[in-house]
Formats: structure tokens, sequence, C-alpha cells
């Protein structure tokens, strides 16, 4: 065995960050695919702007922030919800994680102290700290470790496909587990990053999901499904505890309704704001507008399985008969910038490709190419909730659609409907944001675009061994070539549409201290405080 060395990653220095308040930010992101206790992934810029002016203020123990949120379907962050954001903010309060990210973008201890791999890249052994408990006072033991894992696999939800290149993986003792790796997997690290850690004895349990225990730095006090979830400072806490005794998130499932509360401080943080809804927080006297880097990409699927989607010129025409940059400066102005890539261009292996510009008459042409010279008829799904301006957005794009002949019905649909039908692949086009909450590309290319993975319809083997081979080695300029084609293969083939690149932007009550804005609409409880003033 070899201690993980720290290989340097180096990130596009191709970003831009978004703030309402204009405040530029630029720099490069840099990572590694392994590490030590703390090996890292190199220096990061700072995120967004500068938090609200109160955040620098020294946090009083003691205190509630609320947050409002449009959903709450779960407390279960190792199955379907793992993604939503109010199941990720309530999993980073209540558990812990193997390793975290850093500030600085490096990789942090939390439940394991170091991490040592073998020669050949396929073991993994990691040392738990034997302090760590959970908040009923039992101890985090290997086989917790062993069961969440294997449980987040079974389970097959939105996260599977991250640890499934893991063949097996042991508990050594009571403080040491052992991953094996069906081939070298880079990332690895990175996607521990999104494994949260349950008893084993109980993760299971149908009930036990309503009221979790964890190991983190808040205990769950009570759960109401889409309504309101209640954390409490976890008094058993090993690590440094919380400064908040009671964090709320509650359902506000509009925008003008979550502003209206921020206003009369009946919540303290609302995320997702569009531009016309932060300019009435910006003129607030008790909030400010924050807003994170760029990390969430607006993506319009086809359904590359069903006519005419089956053909890409089809699918390249939508794309060039749309004026995408002016709905962008019309509708987001400084929050979104045009998307380059089907990943964010802080993710590391994102490739800037060559943009979409319109062009209705070459729209035409390919239309015309395509037997389709009179346009054609169909449909798009979302959630109107999901994504600020979306819907203003695709009615926008309806009209230019209409001029090249395409008919586009907006079938907005609740949440719920939307993901069974996404799931079952029940639509012609269908709207949605993607995040890399790992920082590394894989979790988008290799966990949404694959052949094994379906979930548009689109099969290519030469993407498909590029995901692969860039998964599973640690030279990273290599991991990096790989990348940029399987993003060219995606581009060029007009998989979907990748029109805007959105940073998260929040209101937050000056009072709140500590908040940093996260570009997934993840919020991190554990340093968060109110001032004393």
């Amino acid at each position: 065995m070899k201690t993980a060395s720290t290989v340097a990653r180096r990130r596009p220095t191709r970003w831009r960050t978004m703030t309402i308040a204009a405040i530029a930010v630029a720099g490069l992101f840099a990572s590694a695919c392994t590490g030590s206790s703390t090996g890292g992934k190199g220096s990061a810029a700072s995120s967004g702007s500068a938090p609200p002016e109160s955040s620098t203020a020294t946090p009083v123990s003691g205190g509630t922030v609320t947050e409002a949120v449009q959903g709450l379907a779960s407390l279960d962050p190792q199955g379907v919800d793992a993604q939503d954001p109010g199941t990720g903010t309530v999993a980073k309060a209540v558990f812990s994680r193997l390793v975290t990210l850093g500030d600085d973008n490096s990789f942090q201890p939390q439940l394991a102290t170091k991490w040592t791999t073998s020669a050949d890249g396929l073991t993994w052994t990691f040392d738990l700290n034997p302090a760590a408990k959970f908040s009923d006072g039992t101890p985090v033991t290997a086989n917790d470790v062993k069961a969440s894992i294997e449980r987040v696999i079974d389970l097959k939800g939105v996260n599977a496909s991250l640890f499934t290149p893991i063949s097996s993986v042991t508990a050594t003792d009571t403080n040491t587990v052992t991953m094996t790796t069906k081939a070298p997997l880079a990332t690895m690290l990175d996607n521990l990053t999104l494994l949260y850690i349950g008893p084993a004895d109980r993760i299971n349990q149908a009930d036990f999901w309503n009221k979790p225990v964890g190991s983190g730095p808040f205990t769950v006090s009570s759960f109401a499904v889409r309504n309101k979830v209640v954390l409490t400072r976890n008094p058993n806490y090993w690590g440094s505890p919380a400064h908040l005794d009671k964090v709320v998130l509650t359902v506000i499932p509009e925008v003008a309704g979550q502003v209206t509360a921020l206003q009369t401080g009946a919540v303290d943080i609302v995320s997702e704001l569009p531009e016309d809804q932060a300019n009435t927080v910006n003129s607030m006297d008790n909030a400010a507008v924050v807003s994170s880097k760029p990390g969430a990409i607006l993506s319009l699927w086809f359904n590359n399985k069903k006519a005419p989607f089956t053909d890409e010129r089809v699918r390249q025409a939508m794309w060039y008969a749309v004026d995408w940059e002016t709905l962008r400066k019309s509708l987001y102005g400084p929050t979104a910038a045009q998307a380059l890539a089907p990943i964010a261009s802080a993710v590391f292996g994102y490739a800037a490709q060559q943009p979409y510009t319109y062009d209705l008459e070459k729209a035409k042409q390919l239309l015309a190419q395509a037997g389709m010279p009179d346009g054609f008829s169909t449909s798009i799904k979302y959630v109107p909730a999901n994504v600020p301006q979306l819907q203003s957005l695709l009615q926008g794009a309806a009209t230019d659609w209409a001029k090249a002949g395409i008919k586009v019905t907006l079938v907005p649909q609740q949440s719920a409907v939307w993901s069974k039908d996404l799931k079952a692949l029940n639509w012609d086009m269908t709207a949605l944001e993607n995040s890399s909450r790992t920082g590394d590309a894989d979790q988008i290319l290799g966990r949404l675009y694959t052949t094994s993975a379906n979930r548009l319809g689109f099969g290519d083997a030469q993407y498909d061994q590029l995901v692969t081979d860039a998964a599973s080695t640690i030279d990273q300029s290599k991991r990096q070539s790989d990348y940029a084609q399987a993003e060219q293969i995606l581009w060029s083939k007009a998989v979907g549409i990748w029109p805007l690149e959105i940073a998260a932007t929040y209101g937050v009550n000056k009072r709140v201290t500590g908040f940093v804005p996260d570009p997934s609409s993840v919020v991190d409880f554990s340093s968060v405080g109110v001032s004393g003033s």
C-alpha cells in the first residue's frame, strides 16, 4: 500500500462570476483525483459575490435561521432524491461523509482521518475517526460506511452510477474500510463527497428517513413531507459544534411568496431568485443578494429515440432556430452566461465548444435536409418552479421555433409527475438544470449521457469509452482530453441544447453570518450563524 499521491488537477480558466452587484471574480480551479487526509485539489478562486455586509460579523452562539425551499419530498440522500437541493441541504446538516471539499476546493477529511491506495490503483483503504459518533451516541463504524455504499447502489438512485465501479466494500475492522474497484477510479474522492453515512442497522427501515439519525452537527427534530423540516444543534457532535440552535427549512413553492417572507423576516434565506425578484431583494433594508459562481447548466434534452429527434439535423435545427443570447440578456441579465459545453466552466473536464449562433435560414435548411421543409409539431415538459425564468425562456424559444415552422407546445408539470415521465422517457423534449456537486465532469458526463444511463435515449460507443477512460486514469491531462472529446460528441450531435450557464442567486437576511453561496442551491449550515448586533 502507498499513501495516495496528490495530483494537481487544473480547472479551466474560462468562467464568469455572475453577481447582481457586478463584483468581478476570476481564477483557476484546481483539484486532484487522489489525496491524503490533507491531500488536495489545489487552490481555488473565491466563490461568487461578497456575502451580506453583516456576514463578516462574529456569530453568536444560538439563534434560528429559516430557509425557504420550493419543495422537500424526502430526507434520504442515498436514493432518488439525492440531487434535490432541500434533501442535500438537510444531508449536509445531519450526516457526515468520509471526505468533503474545502473552501479552496481541496479534499478534506471528515469521517476519514486518512486514506491510501494500492500501487495498481484498485484498492482504497480509509481509516475512520474513532471519535465519530451518531447523534444517539453510537459510534460510526466501517460497517456503516459499507452499508451506506451498498444501499446507494441497490436503490439505483441518481448517484448510484458513481459507486457502481466499486466491486466490493469490506469492513476490515471497526475503524477501517477497504474498497476495491473494477478499474482505477480517478473520481473516487470526488464521488465520496456525495456519500452520506447512516447507521447500518437502521438505514433500510421504512420509517428511518422520516427522522433519520446521523453524525452531523444537527439532528432532525421534526419533518412534515412537502411542508417543513426542523433541525436542532446536535449536542453530541464529535466535531466543531454549530453556531445555531435551530435550522428550519420551510416549503414556499412560489418565488414571490419567498421574497415576501424574506422582507417580513419570516425567512432568512431564499434561493434561485430570478432577476426581477433579486432587484426587489436589493431594495430591502434587511436583506442582500448573494450569488455563487456559475455552476448549473440549463439543459433542454431531446428524446433521441423518438422521431423526429432521431435525426441530429433536426436537433441542430432546433438549436440554430432560437436567439438564445437575446433571451439570456433580457431574462437573466448578469446571473447567466452563454454556455459553451454540457458542463459548467468551473468543473474539471470543461472544454469550450463552438457556439451555435442564431441562424434561422440554416435551421430551415437543416429541416429541409431532414425531409421536413414545413417543420413539425412537438412538446416540451418542464416544472415551472424548478428554474427561475424558465417558462418565459421557453415561451420566447417557442416563438422563435415557430418562425422555422416548428410548433412547440409547452407542458408545465408538477415535480413528481415530471420526474416520473423523465425516468420513463415519456417526453419529446424536457427541461432541467444540471450541476456537478463533486466538481468533476464525471458526475454529469458519466451519470447522465452514457448508453447505460439511458436518460435521454442517447447511446454512442465512442462517447461511452471516452467517459470510462477518463474515470479510470489518474493522468489529469489524459482525463481532460477524454472529457473534451466526449463533450464534443454531445455538442456536435446536439443530443440536447445547453443555452445557459447559471449562477445560484440567493436573498439573505443581513443578520446571517458565515453563509457561502453554493451553485447547486445546497446550503451548508455548519458554519452559519447570526450576528449579535
